[in-house]
């Protein structure tokens, strides 16, 4: 098992036709993020393992109607949308160990 925590810097980028209409191919919007993590590892045979790892992530960006060059969403208010970005990640991997095995043959 492990615990983590990730931080760094992000971008953001969202398309739209009313972007590209306007002659905007994308909007970038640049911010940090946190992202605490938890993982599990299974042994595999010999060299390979596995890891399962979930996590949730805080960023400081926004998705607003300007993000994608609108005026509002249809059917949502102002509340509906302020706040930054979150959102729940799961990770599947396979780890392979390419150095040298300490294996006694007998």
């Amino acid at each position: 098992m492990d615990a983590s925590i990730q931080a760094g810097v992000y971008q953001m980028r969202t398309s739209s036709n009313p972007s590209r209409n306007i002659g905007v191919p994308f909007k970038q919007n640049n911010g940090n993020f946190i992202s605490p993590n938890f993982a599990i590892y299974l042994k595999g045979i010999d060299r390979i393992s596995y890891s399962f790892t979930i996590g949730y992530t805080f960023t400081q960006t926004s998705f607003t109607p300007g993000t994608v060059s609108l005026d509002d969403f249809q059917d949502f208010n102002l509340p509906d949308y302020v706040g930054p970005v979150q959102h729940f990640n799961v990770g599947f991997g396979v780890l392979v160990n390419v150095g040298k095995l300490n294996i006694k043959q007998d």
